[in-house]
C-alpha cells in the first residue's frame, strides 16, 4: 500500500471518553492527600526555534521576531508551554477531541453524479438548475432571505452594455468595474430549452440590456466570476462560462430555513470568501444575491453561484464520537478537571485550573538568532478529506464528510524530523516571473541550544494528575524523543528537551518523584487503557520514527487528485504498526532490563557471600591473633558475644573454619570433645 506523505499524521481519539472518578476536586477545595508545589526544569531547543511576537514589515515578506519581555529578554510565554503539554496529555488520557475547526466543508465537482443531480433536473432530456435566486439581508440582528426572480444574460451584452471586459475569476474583481451591483432595464424571455451549451439547458434569458436608476429598474445585474475554457472548443467541448445573471427586486415575504444548520453551513463556507465580502461591505438596499435550493417550502441549501459549492451533509465536529460532543450535559474528562474548563453552555459548570505555568525566560549568556529565508507557512485543511477522514474500513474508495458512518481520524500531530535544513522551507510563488512577497513571511529564529527556565505551579493534585504531568515533562528525557513547540514544525523547527526537572513538594510526603509517575502509568494502564495511545503519540515524537522523504507536503491539487485516483491506496503511514512495534520494543527492553536486574543481584549475593567471608577473617585476625588454636578457642568459650552477634550464614562460615584448621585436624577425639565443649552452640555447626 502506498503512503501519503506528510508531516502529519493522527492519533485517533478514544471512541470512549474517559471519565475520572475525581469529578468533585477543584482549585478551592482541599484534598486529604492533595499535592501542592513547585516544578522547575529547563528547555532546550534542539532545532531552531520561533515564539512568534510582533511582525515587522519588509520587502521580502513580514519578519517575525520571537517574543520578549517588557524589558527586552527573550522568553517563552506560559501559555504556550501550557498548551503544547495539555494537546499531548488530552490525547494520552483520552479525554474530548474539542479543539477543533468545527466548520461546514464543501465540494464542487461537475464531474461528480452525486452533486450534478443534487443541483439540476432533467428536463426532456435537457438541463435546468434546482437553484432559485434570492436577496440574503441582515435584519433585526438575523439573516433573512427573499426569493427573487433570475434571468441568464450574455456576457458580450453586460460588456457592451458597460464597457468592460469579463474575464475574471473572482465575482468581486468584475463587479469593481461595473462600479458595484447595477440596475438595468431589459426584455425578458419566457424560460425554454436552449441549445447553444454543451448540454441543452432549461432557463429563462434577458437581452436589450440597459443602465438604469434603482428605483426604474426592472432587476439589478450579478456575476459570480468566470470559469475560462479553450478559445475554439472542439465539438461537445465547454466553452467555459459565457453567461452571468439579472436578479429582479425581492418579494416582501421572507423564506423559511429547513433548520439552522442551513445558514451555518452556508456562512462556514462563504463568510471569508471575496465576493461575500465585497457584497457585504457595499450595503446594497436588497442584501447580498445568492441561489438557494428548497424542499418542501422550506429552504435546505444557500450559496454564491447557480452550481454553488454543496456543503457536505456533516460539519467537521459531527464527525467525532458521540462521548466527544459536549452538549453541556456531560462529566468533564482528565484534562478538563486538570487544566480548567470555560464551559460555553453554563458559566457554573466552568472551572478553574490547578496548573500554573510561568513564564520560560531565556538563560543563555548570549543568544543567537537566525533570519531565515522568505517562506509560505501554509496549513493542513482539513478539506483533505483522505487524511482527516479514518479510512481504514474503506476499499476501493474514499470516505468523506457525507457519510454519516464517517469519523475523523482523530488528534493530528506533526513528527518531529531528525534535522532541519532551511532550504526545506517553501518558497514564495511567483506572479509572471516576479516572487510575491506578500504571502511571505521571514521566521527570525533563535538558533539550536538555547537554555530557557520556567517553573510549573501546581495545586491539590492527586498523585495521578502530578504523575501525568511528570510523565509528559519527563518523555524527553529519553532517546530521540522530543516536544515541539511555536512556528514550522511541518519543516522541522521547533523542537525542545526538558532537562533538570526539580520536584519540591510544599509538605513532605514519602513521595519519590519516580513513584508518582509509576502511579499515572499504572494508571492509564489499567483505568484508562492507553497503552496503544501513549504508544502512538511516542512515534510522533521520536526523531527516529519517519524517513525525511516521508514528512513532505502532497503538492496541491495534484496530491489529492492522485490520492482520490488511487482508490483508497494510498494513505498515511500506518501508524498503528509503528506504536505495535514500539511496544514490541518496549516489551523486549523490559525484558532485557528484568534479565540485567537478575544479573546484577546474582553478582551481588557473589559479593555479599565474599563480604561474608571477611567478617569471619577479620574476626580471627583482630580477636584471635590470627590463628585458630587452643587460645583462640578458649576466647571464643570467654567470649561467646564474638560469634553470636553474627549473621548465620557467618557463624557457618567460623564453624567450617575451625574444623578444617590444623589445631582441630590434628587433635585426638578428646580434644575434639573438649572444643565442641567449649564452643557451645557453635559446635553443632561443627559436622
Amino acid at each position: 500500500m502506498a503512503s501519503i506523505t506528510s508531516p502529519y499524521n493522527f492519533v485517533p481519539m478514544a471512541e470512549t471518553v474517559h471519565i475520572p472518578s475525581w469529578q468533585h476536586i477543584s482549585h478551592d477545595s482541599p484534598e486529604k492527600d492533595g499535592l501542592s508545589g513547585i516544578i522547575e526544569y529547563e528547555l532546550r531547543n534542539v532545532s531552531p526555534l520561533m515564539v512568534g511576537d510582533k511582525r515587522i514589515e519588509d520587502e521580502r515578506g513580514g519578519i517575525v521576531e520571537f517574543f520578549k519581555t517588557p524589558d527586552n529578554q527573550y522568553a517563552i510565554p506560559g501559555t504556550s508551554l501550557k498548551g503544547m503539554i495539555r494537546n499531548w496529555l488530552e490525547i494520552a488520557t483520552h479525554s474530548r477531541l474539542s479543539i477543533i475547526n468545527d466548520n461546514w466543508l464543501s465540494y464542487r465537482d461537475l464531474r461528480n453524479k452525486e452533486y450534478t443531480e443534487l443541483l439540476t433536473d432533467s428536463v426532456n432530456g435537457a438541463y435546468k438548475a434546482k437553484s432559485q435566486a434570492g436577496w440574503l439581508k441582515f435584519e433585526s440582528g438575523e439573516w433573512k432571505l427573499y426569493p427573487a426572480q433570475v434571468w441568464r444574460i450574455e456576457n458580450s451584452e453586460i460588456q457592451k452594455t458597460f464597457s468592460i471586459t469579463i474575464k475574471d475569476k473572482e465575482a468581486e474583481k468584475i463587479y469593481a468595474k461595473l462600479g458595484g451591483l447595477q440596475a438595468v432595464n431589459f426584455e425578458p424571455e419566457d424560460e425554454k430549452t436552449h441549445a447553444n451549451h454543451t448540454v441543452p439547458m432549461v432557463y429563462a434569458s434577458a437581452t436589450s440590456i440597459k443602465k438604469a436608476t434603482p428605483d426604474s429598474a426592472k432587476g439589478f445585474l450579478i456575476v459570480t466570476g468566470q470559469m475560462p475554457g479553450p478559445k475554439f472548443p472542439k465539438p461537445g467541448q465547454s466553452k467555459g462560462k459565457h453567461m452571468n445573471f439579472i436578479f429582479s427586486p425581492p418579494s416582501r415575504q421572507p423564506l423559511e430555513y429547513e433548520n439552522e444548520m442551513v445558514l451555518k453551513g452556508f456562512l462556514d463556507i462563504n463568510k471569508e470568501k471575496g465576493d461575500f465580502q465585497y457584497l457585504k461591505k457595499l450595503g446594497h438596499q436588497h442584501g447580498i444575491p445568492v441561489f438557494f435550493i428548497q424542499s418542501q417550502q422550506k429552504v435546505t441549501q444557500i450559496g454564491m453561484a447557480q452550481m454553488f459549492r454543496f456543503p457536505y451533509k456533516h460539519s467537521v465536529g459531527q464527525l467525532r464520537y458521540p462521548s466527544h460532543i459536549d452538549n453541556g450535559d456531560k462529566a468533564k474528562d482528565f484534562t478538563q478537571i486538570l487544566f480548567g474548563d470555560v464551559d460555553s453552555h453554563s458559566e457554573t459548570r466552568s472551572q478553574k485550573g490547578r496548573l500554573s505555568f510561568s513564564l520560560a525566560k531565556a538563560q543563555t549568556e548570549h543568544i543567537t538568532t537566525q533570519l531565515l529565508p522568505s517562506t509560505v507557512l501554509g496549513a493542513p485543511r482539513n478539506s483533505f478529506y483522505p487524511a482527516y477522514i479514518d479510512q481504514n474500513e474503506i476499499k476501493g474508495s474514499y470516505s468523506t464528510y457525507n457519510q454519516k458512518v464517517a469519523k475523523l481520524s482523530g488528534f493530528k500531530r506533526y513528527a518531529v524530523h531528525k534535522g532541519f535544513n532551511a532550504n526545506v522551507l517553501p518558497k514564495p510563488p511567483e506572479i509572471k516571473g516576479k516572487v510575491n512577497y506578500k504571502v511571505a513571511v521571514q521566521i527570525k529564529a533563535l538558533s539550536e541550544n538555547q537554555i530557557f527556565s520556567g517553573k510549573v505551579r501546581f495545586h491539590n493534585l492527586n498523585k495521578f494528575e502530578l504523575g501525568a504531568l511528570l510523565y509528559t515533562l519527563n518523555i524527553s528525557k529519553q532517546e530521540g524523543l522530543y516536544h515541539q513547540l511555536g512556528m514550522g514544525k511541518p519543516y522541522g523547527l521547533g523542537k525542545v528537551k526538558f532537562e533538570n526537572i526539580k520536584l519540591d513538594l510544599t509538605e513532605e510526603q514519602n513521595l519519590s518523584e519516580q513513584k508518582i509517575i509509576d502511579s499515572f502509568i499504572d494508571y492509564a494502564d489499567n483505568e484508562i487503557q492507553s497503552k496503544q495511545t501513549i504508544n502512538q503519540l511516542l512515534v510522533m515524537q521520536n526523531e527516529n520514527s519517519f524517513a525525511d522523504g516521508e514528512l513532505k507536503y502532497l503538492s496541491f491539487p495534484t496530491g489529492f487528485v492522485d490520492t482520490i485516483k488511487s482508490g483508497g491506496k494510498n494513505k498515511l503511514p500506518a501508524l498503528a504498526e509503528k506504536a505495535a512495534d514500539l511496544a514490541k520494543k518496549i516489551e523486549q527492553e523490559k525484558n532485557e532490563q528484568i534479565r540485567q536486574q537478575k544479573i546484577k543481584e546474582a553478582q551481588q549475593a557473589q559479593k555479599d557471600k565474599r563480604n561474608q567471608k571477611s567478617v569471619v577473617d577479620t574476626l580471627v585476625k583482630e580477636k584471635l591473633n590470627g590463628e585458630i588454636n587452643k587460645a583462640a578457642i578458649h576466647t571464643l568459650s570467654e567470649s561467646p558475644s564474638l560469634w553470636k552477634d553474627l549473621a548465620e550464614d557467618d557463624q557457618q562460615a567460623l564453624a567450617n573454619k575451625i574444623k578444617v584448621s590444623d589445631y582441630y585436624k590434628n587433635a585426638n577425639t578428646k580434644v575434639r570433645k573438649k572444643i565442641r565443649q567449649a564452643l557451645g552452640d557453635l559446635s553443632k555447626r561443627i559436622i
